[in-house]
């Protein structure tokens, strides 16, 4: 079928729901047939931009379909962009992934490039043709800010799940919570094969993002040109598009060459772990050519115990004295590099029966003595778990172009965990560090460990290159980069209003490296073009399974700059404070309770007892009580902790790690209605109330029961109610008055 009946069954579709709008914004197609309606898109028009939607469109657009520019394109950006949704537009009439495949092809196709005009319009630069995951963005997440555009890169992050994938037609996107008690979508990644060109970083035209003076030196692969099937793509050249996916999950194969390296008989050969499920392979993921998406295949339970192909559970058996964390096996890394999972689950044992039948145990359902103790002491065989993610390559073979153009650009693929903050994106929480929080605020909310917010988009290293087949090498790092378009924008700077709920799968929505990483890690090797051996990315070095990770991560909340569910307060005070804390009302979405105060005693959950790997196979975590979250309240919270520490005079890490915060919520009407009698000026939806206290000696295991932990007050609790902007102490104790601090 040629593009311009593709174009028209699209549109078909379409028409009756947005023909006034498009009529609205000054481009009427009114009549308009199949014969038609593609000449009829290029003709110029004038922008009706007071249209609500068209704020974001690039100012110097002038047609429905602009050659070789969607961002220029009004046709495209009010059926792409999350900003365009008229109150009349029903779900089923906003377009689909496919749909905007077609419109994409044919602006690039209005082009009418040959083979020598890529020659010609890369001017003498490398030419490959590459994979890229893209996304057209709203203009405060796009490379320039100054109006909505198209992101590129060749790392993109897909995320897993157990339901199949949630599209939300206003956004354009997909998102991971649809309110379906328990279920967590799977979130695709959409992809797409292009002309690119090699050129050195360029912040005046495509970038990268956050570019640094060092980038002028480095090397970017910039899309110029779409391909798609067929000879509208290319003139003279009937293209032929051939897509290959690859991903693997190594990860219990890496902890039993970790501990066979260090001596421990695990059971298993080498033969043995190059088999399911040492080594996954299938079942992974699959990629659709007409959507470009690569979508995660769900798994309920996301957690699983690990059985061999033939039902036999696979373990290994603990050795004595190994260095834990808490309950968890450590392995630490090598020189910042590792090799292996840094977490690996070790709180499920494997035992057989009288009739020789195998079972996973649940030790902390079996044990009179603390847990973390038994890890310790080893002997056992744990129960390795299951989980799905991964990493990859996506590559294309084009033969008909082949001749044209030699070299060729897999993209990396990551199928990384569940995100329980999928509307914070880590390059908002860099930006909001850097433009908004106020300087002598800073060193009360991250550790001064010298590291501050980034996202992965500013890594400068290469992917896995260990993985079968990818041709990634270690000269290529700077795949996680975002690019724009290679072109100058114009306009004034633009700030979108409230993001569209959709999770964004470039790499700036996924943290940079911060031991280790939340979806990606770290290791070490060589190749012909790196002799002196190079960092690259790896899936591997991450948690065995992905929630040992997430616990720890979120309990030590106060220990990176990244976007995690901080449960620090939910455990008894230890080496790092609370940053963004949970209100009250989130207590027990992993099974542990609210600290409960009895006769000046605080009671906890003992943190060697959580255990979000147990949750999760059991379907007990409940993800959807974060997944709505917006960035908004997320800093909001954060530095009203800041506020609270700042208030208190404690800015060591150490010193704000003693601080217990018991209590944590919105205040009441009267408990507001007295702080603005004081004169407060914070909104009520960006006030909290604290209970703070700190405690008399260590906190120590309860000696009745190993799961609670028991802490004696030391002095009266504190209340406080902070915001992004002050601090007020209500009157307390002997003090009859309120002092109030706004900043």
């Amino acid at each position: 079928m040629s593009l311009a009946n593709q174009l028209w069954c699209v549109w078909d579709r379409l028409r009756e729901a947005w023909l006034p709008y498009f009529r609205a914004a000054g481009l009427d197609l009114t009549g308009a047939e199949s014969e038609d309606l593609l000449s009829r898109l290029k003709q110029p028009v004038e922008i009706n931009r007071s249209l609500p939607g068209l704020k974001e469109l690039a100012p110097d657009a002038k047609r429905g379909i602009e050659a070789s520019n969607p961002a220029q394109s009004l046709f495209y950006h009010v059926l792409a962009s999350p900003d365009v949704t008229p109150e009349w537009i029903a779900d089923e009439d906003y377009p689909t992934t496919a749909d905007l495949n077609v419109v994409e092809n044919c602006i690039y196709s209005s082009a009418e490039l040959d083979a020598g005009d890529l020659l010609k319009i890369a001017h003498g630069a490398s030419l490959a043709i590459g994979v890229f995951t893209y996304e057209y963005a709203p203009a405060a997440e796009t490379i320039h800010r100054l109006h909505a555009d198209m992101c590129f890169s060749r790392t993109g992050i897909a995320r897993i799940g157990n339901s199949e994938p949630y599209y939300v037609a206003k956004a354009r996107g997909f998102f991971p919570d649809s309110g379906k008690l328990g279920a967590v979508h799977v979130v695709p990644a959409r992809y797409g094969a292009f002309v690119a060109a090699r050129l050195p970083g360029s912040p005046e035209t495509f970038g990268p993002l956050n570019h640094c003076p060092a980038d002028r030196k480095r090397s970017f692969w910039v899309p110029l040109h779409k391909l798609f099937p067929g000879g509208e793509c290319i003139r003279g050249i009937n293209v032929q598009l051939d897509f290959e996916s690859f991903h693997v999950n190594e990860k219990i194969m890496k902890v039993h060459l970790a501990l066979q390296a260090e001596g421990v008989d695990t059971g298993w050969n080498a033969a043995q772990m190059q088999e399911f499920p040492f080594v996954i392979q299938k079942g992974l993921a699959g990629f659709c050519q007409e959507t470009g998406l690569l979508t995660p295949v769900p798994h309920e339970p996301m957690i699983e115990p690990a059985r061999t192909a033939a039902g036999k559970l696979v373990g290994f058996r603990v050795p004595p004295s190994h260095k834990t964390l808490w309950s968890a096996l450590w392995f630490e890394d090598k020189l910042n590099a590792r090799s292996s999972p840094e977490f690996v689950h070790a709180k499920h044992a494997i035992t057989t029966d009288s009739q020789g039948v195998e079972h996973v145990t649940y030790l902390p359902d079996t044990l009179t003595e603390e847990i973390h103790k038994v890890v310790k002491e080893g002997g056992y065989t744990a129960a390795n778990f299951i989980d799905w993610t991964a990493d990859g390559w996506i590559k294309v073979g084009c033969p008909s172009l082949t001749r044209h153009i030699h070299r060729h650009l897999s993209a990396y693929s990551v199928l990384a965990q569940p995100d329980f903050f999928p509307l914070v994106r880590q390059e908002d929480l860099a930006r909001w560090w850097e433009h908004t929080v106020p300087r002598e605020l800073r060193g009360y909310i991250w550790p001064d460990r010298g590291i501050v917010p980034t996202s992965l988009s500013g890594a400068r290293l290469p992917a896995n290159m260990t993985l079968h087949k990818s041709n990634f090498d270690s000269a290529d790092h700077t795949l996680t980069a975002i690019v724009g378009a290679h072109r100058k924008s114009v306009g004034e700077r633009r700030f979108s209003g409230e993001p569209p709920m959709r999770e964004s799968t470039l790499s700036y929505r996924a943290s940079n490296l911060f031991e280790p990483g939340w979806d990606t890690s770290r290791d070490f090797g060589r190749d012909s073009r790196s002799r002196q051996g190079t960092f690259f990315l790896s899936n591997y070095g991450l948690g065995s399974p992905f929630a040992e990770d997430t616990l720890i991560c979120a309990a030590y909340g106060g220990y990176w700059p990244g976007a995690v569910p901080d449960t620090t307060r939910f455990f008894p005070p230890h080496t790092y404070p609370s940053t963004t804390p949970l209100p009250d009302g989130y207590a027990g979405w992993d099974g542990m309770a609210l600290p409960k105060l009895t006769n000046r005693i605080v009671t906890y959950d003992s943190f060697e007892y959580a255990d979000y790997v147990e949750a999760i196979w059991k379907g007990k975590l409940q993800y959807d009580r974060f997944a709505r979250i917006k960035f908004d309240d997320y800093c909001s919270r954060t530095q009203a902790m800041a506020r609270v520490f700042q208030f208190r005079g404690i800015q060591k890490p150490a010193q704000r790690a003693k601080i217990a915060v018991l209590s944590f919520r919105a205040p009441t009407r009267p408990e507001f209605a007295n702080l603005k009698e004081q004169g407060w000026k914070s909104p009520r939806k960006k006030t909290y109330r604290f209970e703070l206290a700190t405690f008399k000696g260590i906190p120590k295991p309860s000696v009745n029961n190993p799961t609670q932990t028991k802490a004696e007050l030391n002095g009266p609790l504190q209340v406080l109610f902070a915001s992004e902007g002050g601090v007020a102490a209500p009157p307390q104790g002997k003090r009859r008055w309120w002092i109030v601090e706004q900043f």
